[in-house]
């Protein structure tokens, strides 16, 4: 009962409204909904709005705004949202209705065995996150990538790897229009490296849109182009100052150029 309890909290959450922000196509919220007897039905939500009620007040939850959520055995729901605010209370639920390409189709929620959210995204998100999908790919430790941690990391652990010349590559789950790019190059000590960050729209062909294969670069690296539809972008490492490895933080991508001052780093390497 407390499973279904919160997959009740998180489809209700998958409703919340999104007026005003403008998102592209790909930013449309969408659910993946996996039933008990193996089925999947990929569609958009009919309503867009769930109220909360915590000890304080009545409210409406966005989903932008949410991380997850989480149902203790009393039915009390536990919301995280990406602010790193928590708030305690109680769902009022509806039913669930999807448009598909079957109709419109009201799921009973004791059918549901889970759900995926796809499109839940505003546009200065960092899309690139495995949250949203994007896949990552690299020598080792691809999975450091795209976890959104920029911050915990030292000289030997947090970071992606490879040796020179090497590759890392973050794959959307669709095609997505991207306008920025992010990196963070490990600086634990003053060593720089030097790459080209490149995009494809089809998956084969790959356009340059950053080469810094001449100059030594360090820390956080940002670059920014017009507006296109990308399956993907990788960066390239081709040179590491101080030995062959070639080291990465965090890969981040976004449809518009995000906000706040990157500041460097003060983790020193060992």
């Amino acid at each position: 009962m407390s499973r279904l309890r919160w997959i009740l909290v998180v489809l209700a959450l998958l409703l919340s409204s999104r007026e005003g922000h403008g998102q592209e196509d790909e930013a449309r919220l969408r659910l993946g909904v996996s039933l008990v007897d193996g089925s999947y039905i990929v569609g958009e939500p009919t309503r867009k709005s769930v109220s909360v009620r915590t000890s304080f007040a009545k409210m409406n939850v966005f989903l932008e705004h949410v991380r997850f959520i989480r149902m203790d055995e009393t039915g009390n729901a536990l919301l995280e949202l990406r602010n790193g605010d928590k708030l305690t209370g109680v769902a009022e639920i509806g039913s669930l209705e999807i448009d598909s390409i079957f109709g419109k189709k009201s799921i009973d929620p004791g059918l549901i065995n889970g759900v995926l959210v796809m499109g839940a995204y505003s546009s200065d998100t960092n899309l690139a996150l495995a949250e949203y999908g994007a896949t990552a790919s690299c020598s080792k430790y691809a999975g450091f990538l795209n976890d959104g941690n920029s911050t915990d990391y030292s000289g030997s652990r947090g970071f992606a790897y490879g040796s020179c010349p090497c590759t890392f590559t973050i794959t959307f789950p669709r095609s997505t229009k991207i306008s920025h790019l992010r990196v963070l190059l490990w600086d634990g000590d003053s060593r720089s490296y030097k790459y080209r960050l490149q995009v494809t729209e089809d998956g084969s062909n790959w356009i340059t849109v950053a080469d810094y294969s001449d100059e030594g670069r360090k820390g956080w690296q940002a670059v920014s182009f017009e507006s296109r539809r990308i399956v993907a972008f990788r960066l390239e490492g081709l040179h590491n100052s101080v030995n062959t490895g070639f080291h990465i933080v965090e890969m981040e991508a976004y449809q518009m150029k995000p906000g706040g001052e990157l500041k460097p780093s003060k983790q020193k390497g060992t």
